[in-house]
């Protein structure tokens, strides 16, 4: 398919091209356990932090015009740590939340296997047909 120039789209000027940079919360205490969160209001942990303040000096080179976070702790702590080091406000929006994982949120990949055992089957067949990466739908890793 040809560059939309080629089409009779004009393309903006350069100085006019925005840049969308998406940045996943840091670490909390259920991450790095393997417990899914969904909706559940889980703070970063000391890794997640530390992560936040990382990331947040990384993105001062892209000069941000705007933020936006989940209302949720977990982002709205990695948001804030941003805030601080670009001067931007945090426009929070529950629609940027996590997926809920219903009951499934706290549990372990193993529990949630363990009891949902017909659902983690046919998420497993599901994502062995798609070509997965072996990502649980929270984001986790099969093992």
């Amino acid at each position: 398919m040809p560059p939309p120039a080629e089409v009779g789209v004009p393309r903006p000027p350069r100085s006019q091209v925005r840049t969308l940079v998406l940045v996943r919360h840091g670490e909390t205490d259920w991450n790095f356990s393997g417990r899914a969160q969904g909706h559940a209001d889980i703070p970063l942990n000391a890794t997640g932090r530390r992560q936040a303040v990382s990331v947040a000096e990384v993105l001062t080179g892209f000069a941000p015009v705007r933020l936006w976070s989940s209302d949720l702790a977990r982002a709205r702590q990695t948001a804030d740590a941003i805030a601080g080091a670009t001067g931007l406000s945090v426009e929070c929006d529950p629609r940027l939340r996590e997926y809920d994982v219903g009951e499934r949120s706290g549990l372990t990949l193993a529990e949630a296997a363990e009891r949902y055992p017909q659902e983690y089957a046919a998420y497993r067949e599901k994502a062995h047909k798609l070509g997965s990466n072996g990502m649980f739908p929270d984001g986790s890793y099969r093992h």
